[in-house]
């Protein structure tokens, strides 16, 4: 993740799933990296540059998309200022 943002990147679509009771970054197959490591490493590059701005476009790629509203809810917001808008549907 901090790789794209160092190259320039300002746009990340993150398809999450539960895997192991945590949300993970997936699309069709589990990666390692969590949605909660994914946002620390936004919230750490955003600090380290505060007249930058990246977008998060945070989409449920699995069956049980009833469990999204509770997925949502578990976003970190760390000492950072985010705007979170959720579509739902």
């Amino acid at each position: 993740m901090s790789e794209l943002l160092l190259s320039g990147v300002r746009a990340l679509d993150l398809r999450v799933g539960m895997h192991e009771s945590e949300v993970h970054i997936c699309h069709t197959v589990v990666c390692e990296l969590t949605l909660s490591a994914a946002l620390s490493e936004v919230s750490a590059f955003l600090q380290g540059a505060p007249g930058e701005v990246v977008v998060l476009l945070i989409k449920c790629d699995w069956e049980m998309r009833g469990e999204y509203s509770r997925v949502m809810r578990r976003i970190p917001r760390p000492g950072t200022t985010w705007l979170v808008i959720v579509l739902d549907g």
